[in-house]
């Protein structure tokens, strides 16, 4: 995209931890084009008080895990820049310069906060917005970690940012450790980050989403006996990982709760040590039946989804 109006795509890039030598989350990087595949040295984006553009203040996870997305928001002829974060928040830090010379705001509008309905997970925002329902405006469609997309209709003019709310395009898959068998084809995984484009020309919007999951595939010469050790130890390790991220989620829930300490923490710790367990004792027995090392192997894939 050319950022600056230079006549030149630019490479524009959110950050985890920003910079390497301290504890600074959340910095937008970007490359300007120089032309012929040339690019300048990493600079931060600031904004118009001349600090780095930042979701929080960097004591805060929210400023962590930034994904920007640059576009037009008010309709002014500038970009307004999209940051999604590691809480599941969006948030839009106005132009209030112009295309040549940005000055992006200081303090973000909060578009979408990550676990402000049952819909909206609370982790790894991916942001971008288009004309999804094709009324003209503005929309919102947002990846999270939990693998689910979702869509935010816009509930004003150009330049408001109410947002309607949220619809699922795409639900969270069951899991992003798989154990399937030779010849089969995973399913989507986690930590959804999104690209909407027309994917087949035909003039509608379609949906590409990238993932990751760590895979375990079964050997192709397993016996009928190893097959059916494979099978069971493959619904082993998915109902230990179910029961994982149900604690962890428990546990998000008591830490939220003001209750991070007592019995009832206690209580769970040990039910997600004991999942912890018997999902490693699964994944133990059913790696010497798979190909390669014995152990899950971290991949990822980019999905087409074909909007009918």
């Amino acid at each position: 995209m050319d950022v600056y109006g230079n006549r030149h795509p630019d490479l524009f890039s959110g950050s985890y931890m920003g910079e390497s030598i301290g504890m600074t989350p959340g910095y937008i990087y970007v490359w300007l084009g120089q032309g012929q595949g040339r690019f300048t040295e990493r600079e931060i984006v600031r904004n118009g008080a001349g600090d780095p553009v930042q979701f929080s203040p960097a004591s805060e996870s929210r400023a962590f895990a930034t994904e920007p997305h640059l576009v037009d928001w008010d309709s002014d002829g500038d970009l307004d820049l999209l940051i999604g974060n590691m809480t599941g928040d969006v948030g839009l830090f106005v132009n209030e310069g112009n295309r040549r010379q940005p000055a992006f705001a200081v303090e973000p509008v909060i578009l979408v906060t990550g676990g402000q309905s049952p819909l909206v997970p609370t982790d790894m925002a991916s942001p971008e917005a288009v004309d999804w329902n094709g009324d003209g405006r503005l929309d919102l469609v947002v990846g999270f970690e939990d693998g689910s997309v979702l869509f935010f209709g816009r509930a004003g003019e150009d330049g408001e940012v109410s947002l309607l709310a949220a619809e699922v395009l795409l639900p969270a898959p069951s899991g992003d450790y798989q154990v399937i068998p030779a010849g089969a084809v995973p399913w989507r995984g986690s930590h959804a980050r999104i690209h909407v484009t027309d994917f087949d020309g035909d003039g509608t919007l379609d949906l590409l989403v990238g993932d990751r999951l760590s895979l375990m595939t079964g050997r192709a010469d397993l016996t009928e006996a190893e097959q059916q050790e494979f099978a069971h130890q493959a619904i082993a390790v998915r109902r230990a990982y179910r029961r994982i991220r149900e604690l962890s989620r428990q546990r998000g829930e008591l830490i939220e709760s003001g209750s991070s300490r007592g019995e009832a923490m206690n209580r769970l710790m040990r039910e997600y040590t004991a999942a912890i367990r018997e999902f490693e004792e699964a994944k133990n027995a059913v790696g010497p039946l798979c190909t390669g090392t014995n152990s899950m192997t971290a991949t990822g894939f980019v999905w087409v989804y074909i909007r009918r």
